[in-house]
């Protein structure tokens, strides 16, 4: 159940972070409590290894940045990461 507590909380991020106000190589720290990188090139940004593909999504709680993979908590200094989830802010 730890596992799974710390996943979700690593993609998570407190208060409400739109996609324009991203900055390259800009670090935000996760409930999980490491930090995500973003990076921004013309294709767009990134969260760690992973692109946004659709961002500033409206929810009750905050905002949601759909990646396309799924965010593991570093573990050993090295970050796993798996294909296919999402990157979620809350306020």
């Amino acid at each position: 159940m730890d596992t799974l507590v710390g996943i979700l909380t690593y993609h998570v991020v407190p208060g409400k972070k739109f996609s324009k106000d991203f900055l390259d190589g800009q670090t935000l720290t996760t409930l999980e409590g490491n930090a995500l990188t973003i990076s921004l090139d013309n294709s767009g940004a990134m969260v760690n290894d992973f692109n946004i593909v659709r961002g500033d999504i409206e929810a009750s709680n905050g905002l949601i940045h759909i990646i396309d993979g799924v965010l593991l908590p570093p573990r050993n200094n090295t970050t796993t990461t798996q294909r296919s989830g999402e990157l979620f802010n809350r306020a």
